[in-house]
């Protein structure tokens, strides 16, 4: 909630609602605006072939050269299935087939501190080469035994969710 100093609507300094230490909140006295700190959802495609996930080492902040999975924010109106899609689209240049759920994990993205709540789906390549977009400059298929450092918490508890599943 560091964020929010000032109400957006009208500039008068927010008070920080610490009632619920694990809901914090902000709230403007003058017009009532109120800034809850609700996780942002976010995808993550765990993409397999066999015992192997694949994975993207990015190129920008946050945690530029730590390895990341497939995926990312939804847009307004867009599902977790249909985001993943876009995403897998827009980062490796593949279309992708959904497969088992494998459930939603919290996080921080990176050091803003910003909340996310990261909607897992274990998938597969639905053919074509990998070309990668400009937000990562490389990708690996990783075993269990040998994975790298993952970017975020919310992406290692996915991907180890999928090999304890194995």
């Amino acid at each position: 909630m560091r964020d929010y100093t000032y109400c957006p609507r009208c500039r008068h300094e927010l008070t920080e609602i610490t009632a619920e230490p694990a809901n914090p909140h902000v709230r403007c006295a003058r017009c009532g605006f109120t800034k809850w700190d609700n996780p942002l959802p976010s995808t993550i495609g765990v993409l397999v072939d066999g015992s192997s996930v694949l994975l993207l080492r990015r190129a920008h902040p946050p945690r530029a050269g730590s390895w990341d999975a497939v995926g990312g924010f939804l847009n307004p109106g867009e599902s977790a299935e249909d985001c993943l899609r876009r995403e897998a689209r827009e980062e490796i240049g593949c279309g992708i087939e959904l497969g088992r759920f494998l459930g939603t994990f919290p996080s921080v993205y990176g050091e803003s501190g910003l909340r996310t709540l990261g909607i897992a789906f274990s998938c597969r390549l639905a053919g074509g080469e990998i070309r990668l977009s400009g937000e990562n400059d490389s990708f690996g298929w990783f075993r269990g035994d040998d994975l790298p450092e993952l970017a975020f918490g919310d992406v290692a508890a996915a991907v180890a969710s999928w090999f304890a599943a194995r």
